[in-house]
This record gives C-alpha cells, sequence and structure tokens, in this order.
C-alpha cells in the first residue's frame, strides 16, 4: 500500500514538473514586467530574452539589458529573483534577488508596496568583484579607460514624499584611471582604493567624501554632479586636496623645473585641487 502511495506522489510530481516548466507562462510574466518599468519609468527600457522557473520558487531570467536612453544601467547574463510567499497575501511584497553583472555580483532585497496611491519601493543590494572595465557606459561618459574592482552598499528608495533616492558606500581597489591630458608628467593615476559615500536625489549626485590611496599620492574631493541630458553634458562641481608621497615629489623633482611646480605642492596638508567642466570635457586645476 505504501509502494502504492509513493508512485501516486511521484506520479504527481512529474506531472507538477511538467506543467511548472513547460507550461510556465514566460511572455506573460516577461511582458507584466516589461509594462510596471515603462509605467514607473517612461524613460527607460527592459529587454529580456528569455524567462525560466526556479527554485525554490521564483524565476531566472536571462540576457537582461535595462537601458536609458543610450546609457546601460544594468546588463546581466541571468537574474534570480525569489519572493516571500507569505509576503504576496500581504500588502508589503517582499523579493530577493542575485544578478551576475560585469564579472561580479549583485545580491538583494526588495520590498514592493502596491497597493497605494503612488507606488513604494526599497532596493538594499550588495555589489561583489563588480569590473568597471566591463561597464560600457562608464567609458563612454568618461572617455576613458578606467579599472579596477567595485564593491558596496547600495539603497534605493521611492515614495510620494521624497521621490526617488539613493545612497550608496562604495569602494574601488586596484585601479587605474587613463588622464585626457597628463597632470604632473602623470598619464595614468593608478590607486590601491577609492572609498565614497554618494547621495544621489533631485538629479545631483552628492559626493559627501572621497578618499584616494595610492603608490603615488593620497587625496581626498567633495562636492557635486549636476546630472543633465545627455548624461555626459553632467556638470562637474568637485574640490578637493592631493597630498603626493616623498617618492614621487622626488621623481617629479627631479623631472621637472621646480618653477613649475606650484609652490604649495610640498605642504603637509596638501595642495588644493579643483574639478570642474563636464563628465564629456573635465577640467583639472591645481590650486
Amino acid at each position: 500500500m505504501k509502494k502504492k502511495w509513493l508512485l501516486y506522489l511521484l506520479f504527481i510530481l512529474i506531472l507538477t514538473t511538467f506543467f511548472v516548466y513547460y507550461l510556465f507562462p514566460a511572455d506573460q510574466i516577461k511582458n507584466y514586467m516589461v509594462y510596471q518599468m515603462n509605467k514607473t519609468h517612461p524613460d527607460i527600457n527592459i529587454t529580456i530574452d528569455q524567462i525560466k522557473p526556479a527554485f525554490p520558487p521564483g524565476v531566472w531570467l536571462y540576457d537582461v539589458a535595462v537601458v536609458q536612453v543610450n546609457d546601460a544601467l544594468l546588463i546581466s547574463k541571468q537574474i534570480k529573483i525569489v519572493p516571500n510567499l507569505l509576503s504576496l497575501f500581504g500588502s508589503k511584497i517582499i523579493f530577493f534577488f542575485k544578478a551576475n553583472t560585469s564579472d561580479g555580483m549583485i545580491n538583494g532585497k526588495g520590498e514592493l508596496t502596491p497597493n497605494t496611491d503612488f507606488r513604494k519601493i526599497h532596493i538594499d543590494a550588495t555589489l561583489s568583484n563588480i569590473q568597471i572595465s566591463e561597464i560600457g557606459t562608464v567609458k563612454r561618459l568618461t572617455s576613458r579607460n578606467i579599472s579596477g574592482i567595485l564593491e558596496g552598499h547600495v539603497t534605493y528608495s521611492q515614495d510620494r514624499a521624497s521621490g526617488e533616492d539613493v545612497r550608496a558606500r562604495l569602494t574601488i581597489s586596484d585601479g587605474k584611471i587613463d588622464l585626457l591630458n597628463p597632470v604632473l608628467m602623470l598619464e595614468t593615476i593608478a590607486f590601491n582604493m577609492i572609498e565614497s559615500d554618494i547621495v544621489i536625489k533631485n538629479r545631483k549626485v552628492q559626493f559627501k567624501q572621497c578618499r584616494l590611496k595610492g603608490d603615488q599620492m593620497d587625496g581626498n574631493i567633495a562636492g557635486s554632479i549636476i546630472l543633465k541630458k545627455p548624461l555626459e553634458r553632467s556638470v562637474l562641481k568637485l574640490v578637493g586636496t592631493i597630498r603626493p608621497h616623498p617618492t614621487f615629489l622626488e621623481s617629479l623633482e627631479k623631472d621637472l623645473p621646480k618653477q613649475l611646480i606650484p609652490k604649495n605642492f610640498f605642504n603637509k596638508n596638501g595642495l588644493p585641487v579643483k574639478l570642474s567642466g563636464t563628465l564629456e570635457k573635465p577640467i583639472f586645476l591645481l590650486k
């Protein structure tokens, strides 16, 4: 009798698997996700090549692209989304996700409150091992090669009272930035670490603090970027200081006449710097 029930149970499991995987409403889910994205952000286009069911109950999205005008906000080979099943019966839907992108991972949790006049969204994400050189938008906007490993924590919130709000604490390690024009005979700035606290609100990127540590120099910078359309015309308003290391100062004195070196370059407090212009045509000044 037990064997008979086991056979019935096995048959039901096989039949259920067949209906889930072969009759899975992939097109309907894809169309719904695209519709919801266009509804909340009309200027953002999302494409999904394929959707399959996942276990625990959820979905796999394959070859996903989220694009705003010409800028790819996210390119991922696969994204897994798993909802908290109990939350589907409440007023707030909770889901978990992980995405492969730029040779790294994004893991996080989202909360969606749909049953209100204005939809509330909160997303909490952790970035790990993201290769900046693989993010095509960065190179297009800055017109230079930038490399490094991006990690950190990002939160995104949207509601009627405060609008959209992004807060991030990010770290870039083992990186290089190619300069459009040499600065102090440097064509490339190599760094061990860049740490930054960022707030994005009302089309303004606010750098509360940004610290650079490298073999040639250390530095810090703060200020803002006023976002424009297209993004490469965004306005830079950043100021800070750089503190060259003794070995770099020695090599600089050998290669440059002293009259070309700023008087306060050897100040222990650092040399004031200013970054203005646009993302497309930045202007770097030593004060």
